[in-house]
């Protein structure tokens, strides 16, 4: 007698219990991460599917930044956090980087 039906039940399980623990997995991902440059002057923020849901300049940026390189500052950051959410798949229990980027 073929031992089949028996290694297909456990594999159906085994799947089971594997699409349980995705989906409580992506779950647990923030809605959002967001990360702010190297001066403090820029932050942005990036949803899930990587689309940019806010960018904000603190209110004294200017004494971090020149005026002529705040838009500069601005593009850098949001590539620098798009590289980062792409890069997520690196980090051990889908750990997103947060904070500074």
């Amino acid at each position: 007698m073929s031992q089949t039906p028996g290694v297909m039940d456990a594999l159906v399980h085994q799947l089971r219990d594997l699409a349980t623990s995705l989906r409580a997995a992506e779950e647990a991902l923030p809605d959002e991460i967001r990360g702010t440059d190297g001066t403090g002057a820029v932050a942005a923020s990036l949803g899930r599917a990587g689309d940019v849901t806010g960018i904000d300049v603190d209110s004294d940026w200017s004494a971090h930044l020149d005026p002529t390189a705040l838009g500069a500052a601005q593009t850098a950051q949001i590539i620098a956090m798009k590289g980062a959410a792409s890069a997520a798949d690196a980090f051990p229990n889908g750990a997103w980087p947060v904070g500074t980027v």
